[in-house]
């Protein structure tokens, strides 16, 4: 199967943010050492990465997103997503970039924390708790 994480979740994890961390943590971990094919869009990457060198040092940062980048495949963002989401009046676009571009590359589901931005849009979504009540 073919899942997204979301930037919410890899930001649980990265930043041990409570009281998200062990779910998210448990969440990835599964993932990671399962038969799941993973994927982040470069969007959830920048926002890792910016609110991580916010809230954690710079060098730790790093370390995470290399981790992600050993085990997640990265989506590809192009003009046609940007131009999709714009069109289908997303309440949040940059979610709406990230949806069209996993229904793009035919993924199965995402999993994030922010449901709302995510619902009826043709993709399954999933939070950490509905995951791991699933497994």
């Amino acid at each position: 199967m073919k899942v997204m994480l979301d930037s919410d979740v890899l930001l649980d994890v990265a930043t041990r943010r409570e009281p998200f961390f062990s779910k998210s943590r448990n969440t990835l971990n599964i993932l990671i050492l399962s038969d799941y094919h993973l994927y982040v869009s470069p969007v959830a990457l920048a926002n890792v990465t910016y609110f991580g060198i916010k809230a954690m040092k710079r060098k730790n940062t790093e370390l995470f997103i290399k981790l992600v980048l050993r085990n997640f495949s990265v989506l590809e963002l192009s003009k046609y997503h940007f131009e999709e989401a714009i069109s289908k009046n997303y309440r949040d676009l940059e979610d709406g970039y990230q949806i069209e571009a996993a229904k793009s590359a035919n993924l199965d589901f995402i999993i994030t924390r922010n449901i709302k931005h995510y619902d009826n849009q043709g993709i399954k979504i999933y939070t950490p708790e509905m995951f791991l009540n699933i497994v």
